[in-house]
């Protein structure tokens, strides 16, 4: 007998990448004062494979105005300089990574805490002592120190740089002065950027135009991937002055000293083809909103349902258009049309950034609106310019005003209603309209504007600061607060109307306007739940603006659970509205995932840019598929209003057929009324024969009674006599003409309506 041995290889696993790198103590506070500077050294680092090596990534961000990082001797040296505004506190992100064949990142963040100091009466630059100490020790006249802003950074390679100053003259005194040469722009580790001055704005505000060498080099990151994390990688522009300029103007002295630093997150740049095609978007977004407005009003006065149509469109579409505010920067020009159809949402097609901006400038001071400005350069494509209320209402404020004022005058009419027929009949006309139907529509097509402005305002108020701020701040942020739980107030309110039952009245017929409430009972909350996933949306993109990753977790949760509610209850009430509900549902979730696809790319060009084709690619069609959508409903009842107005036309023909066709046999001729008279002489004979038989007692007591029953009867017979001798001599010639348009006979029993009793 032979045995055979046979060794059997077990399934072994091998762990690759044991953890990613850590550093060995916990990484300190750091706390620097203006005017001092300070190092501060990274404590080293481990991997718990002890072959891979460490790579060590540092994100700056904001700290990046007076922070600098020596990656050899892995330092960060902090200087912050006197007379700069500075947060009482930054965040710097440090990632740690191994170059193992499955590589594992790690996200540390240090926190720099900067202690303000109080300006005293001397204030000294290293190159310029002497006259600025001349300055300043002068008695005669009063020193007011310029500092400069990076306003905005623009996809074209537009910066708008601010000279800020406690005084608006001094600072536009400086601003004139300002030349090419004094100002240096850069992003730290990128090709050189020259700066050209084209003009200045507003007097304080420099326009320049920057060129890069690569532009396509610019915040080439954007995004990565860190585990379950997304974090930013925006490159940041820093822009510099390289000569003091002193200025004696009138009664004190303007200074912008030498090495004042500005710093600002630059987004992606366009490619020379997609500016021209951002150019001529920008050139067209006035007439655009001409347009708009333009035939809004005239569907409005003609075509009332058209606009109903419209609205519809817009609300179906706002999640999706919405979506662009989130913290992930979008190659190509996805962002600009998404910035133009939120206009058109939002109904912001009065222009007011052109007129109504001058008006609200004087509620606030110099100061303050120097440090205004968007909130994050994502919000602030979306046409949120400002983090004060009234600034990123735009036309809403003006509707909002509007609707004000006629609430308050429709309550002076019911005061007065009593007094006044007039206030009586206008009271009721605005109680039916207004009151109820005109608020809800009101509140429902400008929801979205209402709730992020003032959610804007409310988290980039510091409340600390807020008690030494300008009338006109404070007035935004108490607003803003009024407004935003009015906001939230009124799901509430629309919930316990719908529940009641109430929905079905006249005035609340807006809740459920064109949903199929009667055969689903949760479709007639459909607004309700659509306004509170509109607060959902907007509590993520605000709140969170810093976390895009949680940012895409949620909303994509949200998206699904709208969409599945959607295939659930069928809300709308025709089967065509539900399908293009649904329709947009499934768009904003594969946005969703498609930006998530765009934060996986990372730093790959190529990818990036088809990935920004498909984005654009998906707001095109559903854009364009919505607008087929209205204009078919458009066609069909137009088409449908038509056949109404020519059916009633037919009507109105037919009835006079009728009334024709059947007058001969309907009416009695002369000799048969003669023949009638007679009849009605011999029953009354024989019915005074038979009367006279009749004891002479009971006639003498009914003899009255009985006479005026006779002479009623005989005197109606001769009156229907007369009219029918007389209507036979009228009709011939309107039956002659009615026989040459009867095309059919009409049975009698329809014409009981033009019978004479």
């Amino acid at each position: 007998m032979k045995i055979v041995v046979v060794k059997v290889a077990l399934n072994t696993y091998v762990i690759t990448n044991s953890g990613p790198p850590v550093f060995t103590s916990s990484l300190e506070t750091v706390n620097v004062k203006v005017g001092n500077t300070v190092t501060y050294s990274l404590p080293s680092q481990r991997d718990p494979d002890e072959g891979d090596k460490i790579s060590i990534q540092v994100f700056l961000k904001q700290a990046i105005v007076f922070s600098s990082f020596d990656a050899a001797s892995k330092q960060f040296t902090f200087s912050p300089q006197i007379g700069m505004k500075y947060s009482a506190q930054y965040e710097i992100f440090i990632v740690l990574a191994d170059n193992n064949i499955n590589p594992q990142k790690n996200e540390f963040k240090l926190t720099v805490q900067v202690e303000k100091f109080l300006v005293n009466n001397q204030i000294k630059n290293q190159t310029d002592d002497e006259i600025l100490d001349a300055i300043l020790n002068s008695k005669d006249k009063v020193a007011h120190r310029c500092g400069i802003k990076i306003v905005q950074v623009s996809r074209n390679g537009q910066m708008q740089l601010r000279i800020t100053s406690s005084s608006y003259s001094y600072a536009a005194a400086i601003a004139s002065e300002l030349k090419d040469s004094h100002i240096q722009v850069y992003v730290a580790e990128k090709p050189h950027i020259i700066a050209k001055i084209e003009d200045v704005l507003d007097g304080n505000i420099l326009s320049i135009q920057l060129e890069f060498i690569s532009s396509e080099q610019i915040s080439i990151g954007m995004v990565r991937m860190l585990i379950i994390k997304i974090i930013q990688e925006l490159d940041y522009l820093q822009a510099k002055i390289l000569k003091s300029i002193i200025l004696e103007i009138g009664t004190g002295y303007a200074y912008l000293l030498k090495g004042t630093t500005a710093a600002a997150p630059i987004p992606i740049q366009y490619s020379s083809s997609q500016q021209r095609i951002v150019s001529l978007l920008e050139s067209s977004e006035d007439n655009t909103q001409i347009v708009v407005l333009t035939f809004s009003i005239v569907l409005q006065l003609f075509f009332g349902f058209a606009m109903n149509l419209i609205w519809g469109m817009m609300n179906d579409l706002s999640f999706i258009i919405s979506l662009g505010m989130i913290s992930i920067p979008i190659p190509g020009i996805a962002s600009p049309i998404q910035s133009l159809l939120s206009t058109i949402i939002y109904m912001d097609v009065l222009m007011t950034d052109k007129w109504l901006s001058n008006f609200l400038e004087d509620i606030t001071q110099i100061s303050e609106e120097d440090d205004d400005a968007p909130m994050n350069l994502f919000v602030g494509s979306q046409g949120f310019q400002s983090k004060l209320l009234l600034f990123n209402l735009g036309s809403t404020l003006i509707f909002f005003r509007i609707q004000v004022v006629l609430l308050l005058y429709t309550i002076l009419m019911r005061l007065l209603s009593s007094f006044c027929l007039r206030a009586k009949k206008q009271y009721a006309f605005f109680e039916k309209k207004l009151i109820w139907g005109g608020t809800i529509r009101f509140i429902i097509q400008q929801f979205q504007p209402l709730i992020f402005s003032s959610l804007i305002n409310i988290k980039t108020t510091s409340l600390s600061d807020l008690q030494v701020s300008s009338i006109g701040v404070r007035f935004n942020f108490y607003l803003s607060t009024a407004i935003f739980a009015g906001t939230l107030i009124s799901i509430a309110v629309f919930f316990v109307i719908v529940k009641q039952g109430k929905a079905g009245d006249n005035r609340y017929s807006t809740l459920i306007e064109g949903l199929n409430s009667n055969q689903n009972n949760f479709a007639a909350y459909w607004t309700v739940w659509t306004l509170a996933k509109w607060s959902l949306m907007c509590f993520v993109l605000i709140l969170l603006a810093d976390y895009p990753g949680q940012q895409l977790q949620l909303l994509v949760v949200l998206s699904m659970l709208s969409t599945t509610i959607q295939l659930a209850s069928n809300p709308m009430d025709p089967f065509a509205e539900n399908l293009i509900c649904l329709f947009n549902e499934i768009m904003a979730t594969i946005y969703l995932y498609t930006l998530i696809g765009l934060a996986i790319a990372s730093d790959n060009i190529v990818s990036r840019e088809n990935i920004g084709i498909a984005l654009i690619s998906i707001l095109l069609l559903s854009l364009l598929i919505n607008i087929l959508k209205v204009l078919i409903m458009i066609v069909i009842e137009v088409v449908k209003k038509i056949k109404e107005k020519l059916n009633s036309s037919d009507n109105r023909v037919q009835i006079i057929q009728k009334s024709v066709q059947k007058y001969p046999s309907s009416m009695p001729s002369i000799p048969e009324a003669r023949e009638l008279d007679l009849e009605e002489d011999k029953e009354e004979k024989k019915e005074e024969m038979k009367e006279e038989i009749i004891d002479q007692q009971q006639l003498q007591q009914h003899l009255g009674s009985t006479m005026r029953k006779k002479k009623g009867r005989f005197k109606k017979k001769k009156i229907q006599s007369r009219r029918l001798l007389l209507n036979e001599t009228n009709f011939p010639q309107q039956q002659s003409i009615s026989r040459s348009i009867c095309v059919q006979e009409i049975p009698e029993q329809d014409f009981s309506l033009f019978k004479i009793d």
